[in-house]
């Protein structure tokens, strides 16, 4: 079972990535360069909100009973609430909205032509 919250993150993105794709098809790339970092900008505020409310929430979901897979493990249990913070959901979370930020703050390898100095001749 997931939480909640995280299947509404996963369907807003999920909804906004197709509501969003015949926009991205018909812009140049200066457009698409400010979308993205935009774009990027969110996604990290979220995930810094995200990130607070795990650490202020009075208890989380955990699983009762996991299984050795190939490739780590699987919940085979009863997701179950545990009292106190979810401090390894807010490490993630921080984790991601650095990421996030840092996308949305990198202007790549190319300079933005509509910021670019101009030279007098």
């Amino acid at each position: 079972m997931v939480p909640p919250l995280l299947r509404f993150v996963i369907v807003t993105v999920g909804v906004g990535w197709f509501m969003l794709r015949p926009v991205w098809q018909r812009r140049n790339a200066t457009t698409k360069t400010r979308l993205e970092r935009t774009l990027a900008g969110i996604v990290a505020g979220g995930l810094v909100v995200l990130a607070f409310e795990a650490v202020t929430a009075k208890d989380h979901y955990v699983c009762t009973d996991e299984a050795p897979t190939r490739d780590g493990t699987e919940c085979v249990g009863d997701y179950v609430r545990e009292a106190g913070p979810n401090y390894g959901g807010a490490f993630i979370c921080t984790l991601l909205a650095m990421v996030a930020f840092r996308v949305s703050v990198n202007e790549g390898d190319k300079p933005d032509p509509a910021n670019a100095p101009t030279s007098a001749a």
